[in-house]
């Protein structure tokens, strides 16, 4: 785990945070919770607009991480709510 977490340590990701860092949770529907990470920072930076154009008082900002910090987090779920990896504009039925 240790190596592989070095390797993917090199490897950013962004997200949409909060000011303090905290990953902003978008709720598509009423059952479920999403916090995107992009390996694109245009990606990442094209989010934060849309989000900040719906409302322009949100304190977001965009912050990179380290792929190796949060891979093991995402995979060791202590919640056991289902994570799925999926590209930008995929169907939900993949």
């Amino acid at each position: 785990q240790e190596e592989v977490e070095e390797w993917l340590g090199h490897i950013p990701v962004f997200a949409v945070t909060d000011s303090n860092g905290a990953g902003v949770v978008l709720k598509p529907d009423n059952s479920t919770s999403v916090m995107y990470f992009f390996f694109s920072p245009q990606m990442a930076n094209a989010t934060l607009a849309q989000l900040k154009s719906t409302n322009d008082s949100l304190d977001l900002k965009l912050s990179a991480f380290s792929l190796g910090k949060i891979w093991y987090k995402i995979l060791n779920n202590k919640d056991q709510q289902e994570i799925k990896l999926k590209q930008p504009g995929a169907d939900d039925s993949e």
